[in-house]
């Protein structure tokens, strides 16, 4: 199975109560968010993610880099993870969902939507 997401880096927590907008944050929908990847060395599949976590409190938590397939484990056991990216005002806006598909390996990839900026490969580096 693979695994595609996006990368940005992140400073702080997010709050809640700090959304105004359509589009922006919410973590309510999501268990885990991810901003930044990197990939293998022959850049073919994604080997690493910066991962967020929602904590109790609904913040986000201090970024962590997770594999691809602990990712992939999480997903398989109904954990839901959204790509972010911080927008030109500096806000965190949430991304598109993260599936595994099943080619030779299992793979992480975005959900199909109208925007191709939330994508796994379009998320800078870690």
């Amino acid at each position: 199975m693979h695994l595609l997401l996006p990368y940005a880096s992140f400073q702080g927590g997010y709050s809640a109560s700090n959304r105004s907008s359509q589009g922006e944050l919410n973590v309510a929908n999501f268990d885990y968010y991810v901003s930044a990847v990197e990939y293998n060395s022959d850049e073919t599949h994604i080997s690493r993610l910066r991962v967020h976590e929602i904590g109790a409190d609904g913040n986000l938590k201090i970024a962590v880099e997770m594999t691809r397939p602990k990712v992939i484990e999480l997903i398989s056991k109904k954990k839901s993870f959204s790509t972010m990216t911080k927008g030109a005002d500096g806000k965190w806006k949430a991304g598109a969902k993260l599936e595994v598909i099943q080619v030779t390996t299992d793979y992480l990839k975005t959900k199909k939507d109208s925007s191709s900026r939330d994508n796994l490969e379009n998320l800078p580096s870690i």
